[in-house]
């Protein structure tokens, strides 16, 4: 089940990365074929019906995202640096002094359990 839901995923990803033309091909006004990733099929009537009124179209769908990572470029002046690493600091003492004060589950121990009576007295056999 695993497997299958990660190859679909890996489907999902490749299609949206390579992209996917469909192609229509229109006669009077109707849609006479659509095809996926290839041409689509004329309706032959291209010589009986007035100019115009063949024609087909073709659209791409793809994502459009390089998948890269940007770089920002930060240039603090000294005083808002000063001013950043100040409160950086008073909020990092809160946090602490906060922890300090609050005394947390994970720090209190699990109670001591005995085991029943008849734990105590049974035999297991492995």
């Amino acid at each position: 089940m695993r497997s299958l839901a990660n190859i679909s995923m890996v489907i999902i990803l490749l299609i949206g990365t390579f992209g996917v033309t469909v192609n229509k091909h229109y006669c009077g006004g109707k849609v006479y074929d659509i095809a996926i990733n290839e041409s689509a099929d004329s309706c032959g009537m291209e010589k009986d019906m007035p100019a115009g009124c063949c024609h087909n179209e073709s659209e791409r769908f793809a994502v459009e995202d390089e998948f890269q990572s940007q770089n920002y470029d930060v240039n603090l002046s000294p005083t808002t640096f000063v001013l950043y690493s100040i409160a950086y600091f008073i909020s990092d003492v809160i946090v602490k002094e906060s922890a300090k004060t609050n005394q947390f589950l994970t720090e209190i121990p699990p109670p001591l359990s005995e085991p029943t009576i008849y734990l105590k007295v049974q035999s297991f056999l492995l």
